[in-house]
């Protein structure tokens, strides 16, 4: 009995790859700009890549995780100078940063950020397909039913 638990459920893969499709499909269909910064919501991609770029010239640790708006110069010495943005969270800002460090980047662009965030949508839509069949396998304790309704969820999280 514990060696079946602790066995994988091979119908696992269907929500995850019912997540892929359906992430595949939604960006063939949709098609997002990934070069410019157009769009609604504009300045997040082109903020986003600001706050890196800050990080990545001075580093996340001695700016201590801030989202500037503006670089230290000889005029904006001090922090409040530099125009701190509090309003964002910092989350998607540190893993961006991350990403840029694991490649080697020097300066990210818009297209970068956009690629980072469509990876994390991506992402979401397996994880939240595998949190729902492991819910729902638990409640069922029928792997196909489990199967069926993350892979339906997981489109409806995609679309």
């Amino acid at each position: 009995m514990s060696e079946n638990k602790n066995r994988f459920d091979v119908k696992m893969i269907i929500p995850i790859a019912v997540a892929l499709i359906a992430f595949a499909v939604m960006t063939a269909v949709f098609r997002p700009d990934m070069q410019t910064s157009g769009g609604r919501h504009v300045w997040l991609s082109t903020s986003t890549a600001n706050f890196v770029n800050i990080w990545l010239e001075e580093g996340a640790i001695p700016t201590r995780f801030t989202n500037f708006n503006n670089y230290r110069s000889v005029e904006l010495t001090d922090n409040i100078s530099r125009d701190p943005y509090c309003s964002y969270p910092t989350g998607h800002t540190f893993m961006v940063y991350i990403i840029a460090l694991m490649f080697g980047k020097r300066a990210v662009s818009v297209a970068f950020v956009k690629g980072c965030a469509q990876f994390f949508f991506g992402a979401e839509a397996v994880m939240f397909s595998v949190l729902l069949f492991c819910i729902i396998k638990r409640i069922s304790r029928s792997s196909l039913i489990s199967a069926v309704l993350s892979s339906v969820w997981g489109c409806i999280w995609v679309f």
